[in-house]
């Protein structure tokens, strides 16, 4: 029942999206794109993709009891799951889009990260590793870094960027050693 309750909240925070949309729409006098049934239906055939590719990787993992997959499941599991917004960053930066890159990044922090923990913490019990706190802290030191400089100058200087980039780095190479 609590599987069904949460993809109930899931798909009214979707339909509430939608709505938007459409709102936005007739507040700028555009009418919905002809190509919106061809979307929908790659949509579907992405998201069925996702849900068979998923399931075959956890009957994967499952079967492996030791080595640097079975040690790093969570690392790899985690880029698996941010490597297409991190793509998607890229573009939408090289194009001179970065309303867009916001917009996806702060998607994914705020709703997918959170939904997919708490759902897990719904039915077992999340034990968290060592470097979480560590991870938190870098967390929110960089938004509030990121937050200042786009206050402050309206944009995050590429320098500042950088700087952020490689201290990810830093925290990628001290996770991976332990």
């Amino acid at each position: 029942m609590k599987d069904l309750f949460w993809s109930g909240c899931f798909l009214f925070w979707q339909f509430t999206h939608v709505i938007e949309v459409l709102k936005s729409n007739v507040r700028q006098g555009k009418s919905l794109n002809w190509t919106l049934p061809i979307d929908l239906a790659l949509l579907g055939v992405g998201a069925y993709g996702i849900y068979v590719s998923t399931d075959w990787l956890v009957a994967w993992t499952n079967h492996i009891h030791a080595g640097f997959i079975k040690g790093h499941i969570g690392w790899l599991s985690g880029w698996l799951m941010v490597l297409p917004n991190g793509i998607l960053a890229i573009y939408f930066s090289w194009r001179g889009q970065p309303e867009t890159v916001y917009a996806s990044q702060i998607g994914d922090a705020h709703v997918s990260i959170p939904l997919c923990v708490g759902i897990y913490a719904l039915y077992h019990t999340l034990v968290v590793p060592p470097l979480f706190q560590a991870g938190m802290f870098i967390l929110f030191g960089a938004t509030l870094v990121h937050l200042f400089f786009v206050v402050v100058w309206g944009q995050l200087p590429r320098a500042v960027g950088w700087l952020l980039v490689v201290a990810y780095g830093v925290f990628l190479y001290r996770g991976l050693l332990k």
